[in-house]
């Protein structure tokens, strides 16, 4: 069962007050949430009822489902939802009326923002929810009929939309099951176990992904079939961060599936700081979660390097914006907050 997690929301006081303790983007939905409290594009959705659930609205269902539910009406691009797996909408579309939803809800036991757009339809005032990211990472239609189901029934969403692990596995489960354990052992060796011993561990393995307690670099695409989707392209590579010009991130994989990165930060001809690191691509968080060390490397003028561990169960995140340049986010040191880094070509 999903758990829903509220996020206090400080009150919005145009002119004479100050907002605190969200970010720019959380403002901005808060002041379009009261100013447009009453607009009739924005009531005409909320007032709307699914026909699979004709006894609830959706403005009911959002404000019981997701914290800090806000709503707003804007002209603008309606971009289509990520079918093929890049991270990035498949289409746009100009000029459309959209009410966009925002709230926060939990996928997977990790906190994300979803926004959900409604494209409007003038021809016979009807609308259809078109679009949904997760902390801006665009997100398949699949993933948005299971978040909708969700929200209306009260129940969780995961990568088999909304099955909860704890309910006896259907028959469209054991389909998934049998994706889940080619894809898995693509990569990675079973155990060694036979018979009933081995099935029980794809299924306690398949369950944890269910509940999204792992395995988060498999997705499920437009056909509710499971992928690992491939960003090697995107990533591999040198990157040189623009601010110190003295970090350098090298990225390998020769997988699409596990990534190595080394980066080095030199502070002096003698002293360099080398971060080695391994992770796997996170569909969700939308980068490559890592773990590794973090090692000291002296260079005296006469003699062997020296090397210093300092830690060696660092973990972070590594993501490419939308503006192309990779940002480095270090859970134990914050080391990569003012980096941003260019990719080198040769």
């Amino acid at each position: 069962m999903m758990k829903r997690w509220f996020i206090m929301v400080l009150p919005v006081i145009i002119g004479i007050g100050l907002l605190t303790g969200c970010g720019s983007g959380d403002i901005e939905d808060q002041v379009y949430n009261v100013v447009q409290s009453e607009d009739t594009h924005i009531l005409g959705v909320k007032d709307g009822m699914p026909n699979a659930y004709p006894g609830k609205t959706y403005g009911e269902a959002f404000g019981n489902f997701f914290g800090s539910p806000t709503w707003k009406y804007f002209v603008g691009t309606k971009e289509g939802a990520d079918e093929d797996g890049d991270g990035k909408p498949d289409y746009t579309e100009e000029n459309v009326d959209i009410v966009e939803f925002t709230g926060y809800c939990t996928y997977r036991d990790v906190e994300v923002k979803a926004l959900i757009q409604f494209t409007l339809s003038k021809e016979n005032d009807t609308f259809e929810a078109t679009y949904l990211s997760f902390n801006d990472v665009p997100q398949n239609m699949f993933m948005l009929a299971a978040l909708l189901e969700a929200a209306f029934t009260e129940g969780g969403i995961d990568g088999t939309a909304g099955n909860n692990s704890n309910e006896p596995m259907q028959e469209n489960d054991y389909a998934l099951l049998d994706e889940f354990i080619s894809l898995i052992c693509s990569y990675s060796d079973p155990p060694e176990l036979e018979g009933d011993e081995l099935t029980e561990y794809f299924k306690r393995e398949f369950d944890s992904w269910r509940r999204g307690e792992g395995y988060t670099n498999i997705t499920t695409d437009a056909n509710g079939h499971l992928v690992m989707p491939n960003h090697a392209a995107e990533y591999t590579g040198t990157w040189q961060d623009t601010y110190s010009q003295r970090c350098y991130m090298e990225i390998d994989s020769s997988d699409g599936i596990y990534y190595y990165i080394d980066i080095n930060w030199g502070s002096s001809a003698q002293e360099n700081t080398h971060w080695s690191l391994w992770g796997m691509y996170d569909e969700i968080m939308g980068g490559i979660h890592y773990s590794g060390s973090r090692i000291e490397e002296y260079y005296p003028e006469d003699g062997e390097m020296q090397e210093t561990y300092v830690y060696s169960d660092g973990e972070g995140l590594i993501w490419i914006g939308d503006d192309g340049m990779l940002y480095w986010d270090d859970y134990i040191e914050q080391q990569g907050a003012d980096c941003s880094f260019e990719k080198l070509e040769y």
